[in-house]
């Protein structure tokens, strides 16, 4: 910053104006380099003897060459009464255009050094180790308000946790702890929370007393749909990476990523609206292969998961038993005795004439499997036993039964519209599978004669 009372000098010599002084201007030669030794350009004489030639004060050093001089090179020193110019010959060097550039931009960078100097927190820019991206500072708060969202809602609507308090424990507290430690799990119970919020903030809530809105901050069902799809692309990749080393020590967190991702699958299609895609039998064959992979997972670290934090999700126990929180004592299901019955006439029904034998056998596989699931999904107990057969049916199809559901093949259909009434009755009880039987049986009776 200029000194207070400073006034420009015009015709001050060479070296005052590398040194940034104010020249007195006094001829032969001004009072600065008599004292500085060196020989000024108004016409002194050469430096005494053994004072060095061309030396500057510290100050001069730090900012000659950097911010005034066009040339490494010294100025010539010219006569008195001849005009004097710089190293490539240009009269600025002598002029007070010159001066007056390099005074303004010295101006200016004093001024914003002394700014940036004084800033209080100025210091802690020296703890940035990257570039802010645009937008990161608002995705802390929206996964801490997925978090939020599942500890406190979305974990109580998920399978069992309404009936069994065991199970609602592993949903709550244990599957978080996990996901600390593990990131897939975190993304996909973020995902999980986040397409939840996308149903029940489907229709912004009601203005509060006070005027303003009752919906949290970034309420659009859109918003938390994309969030959900983010989350879930990322709890799919790094869940790749660390399936083919499974070990004691992340397969319960393994297990249960697959387990909410199937949820998530369903989800995903659940409450179709003119807006959004129906669900039907390929979309539901898709979910029947994510979670035959999930029952892979299981047979291979059974024991495993057992003896986990998480084990008692696997505990079925049986009708009556004390084993269960009392969840077990439901009476048996009409639905699925009905179906029973009418899986029991299409297996006893004649074959038609000059079947295919590989059709008859893989309509005959999948009947079976379904009658099996039914038959244990009852045996064990529980208000969940639909939901049991809905979740379980699907590890245990065969290749030939899922090709002639892809082929609309008309008693296979049959089949599968058999569990399509379990999915239509459980739309009801869990948000995540709304819409499903619906979609499905109509895909079927589309497809089919009968």
């Amino acid at each position: 910053m200029p000194r207070l009372g400073f006034s420009k000098s015009r015709n001050g010599c060479l070296k005052c104006k590398q040194r940034r002084v104010k020249c007195d201007e006094r001829r032969p030669a001004c009072s600065a380099c008599v004292r500085h030794g060196v020989p000024c350009s108004l016409g002194g004489s050469p430096a005494p003897p053994g004072t060095p030639t061309g030396s500057v004060s510290s100050g001069s050093r730090r900012t000659t060459g950097a911010r005034v001089g066009r040339s490494s090179q010294p100025s010539p020193v010219s006569s008195p009464g001849t005009t004097t110019s710089n190293a490539t010959g240009s009269p600025l060097a002598a002029s007070g255009e010159d001066d007056d550039h390099h005074h303004h931009h010295h101006q200016h960078h004093h001024h914003h050094h002394r700014h940036h100097h004084h800033h209080p927190f100025s210091y802690l820019s020296n703890l940035l180790k990257t570039p802010e991206t645009p937008g990161a500072e608002t995705w802390w708060t929206s996964d801490l308000e997925l978090m939020h969202h599942y500890t406190a809602v979305a974990c109580k609507t998920l399978p069992r946790a309404d009936t069994e308090p065991r199970v609602a424990a592993i949903w709550q507290l244990e599957l978080p702890r996990l996901a600390v430690t593990h990131d897939f799990l975190m993304h996909q119970l973020l995902a999980i929370s986040a397409v939840h919020m996308s149903r029940v903030y489907a229709v912004p809530w009601p203005p509060s007393e006070d005027g303003g809105t009752g919906a949290p901050t970034s309420s659009s069902a859109s918003t938390y749909a994309i969030r959900a799809t983010q989350h879930q692309n990322r709890a799919i990749q790094q869940l790749q990476s660390a399936l083919p080393a499974i070990t004691d020590a992340n397969c319960a967190a393994v297990f249960l990523t697959a387990s909410l991702l199937s949820i998530s699958e369903f989800a995903a299609l659940a409450a179709p609206t003119p807006g959004r895609c129906r669900p039907g039998i390929d979309d539901l064959l898709r979910v029947f292969l994510l979670v035959r992979g999930m029952q892979g997972i299981l047979k291979s670290q059974l024991e495993a998961i057992v003896r986990s934090p998480i084990g008692h999700l696997l505990h079925l126990g049986s009708r009556g038993s004390d084993d269960s929180d009392g969840a077990s004592s439901s009476s048996p299901s009409p639905l699925l005795d009905s179906i029973t019955e009418e899986l029991g006439r299409l297996m006893d029904e004649p074959s038609p004439p000059g079947p295919v034998p590989e059709t008859a056998t893989g309509v005959h596989e999948g009947a079976a499997s379904l009658l099996r699931w039914i038959e244990y999904a009852q045996a064990t107990g529980g208000g969940l036993a639909e939901f049991r057969v809905i979740m379980a049916w699907g590890t245990d199809l065969t290749e030939g039964f899922t090709g002639l559901l892809r082929r609309r093949e008309g008693h296979a259909l049959r089949v599968l519209d058999c569990y399509g009434r379990i999915l239509e009755a459980l739309g009801s009880r869990f948000w995540f599978l709304e819409g499903w039987g619906r979609c499905v049986r109509d895909d079927i009776h589309k497809a089919c004669s009968w």
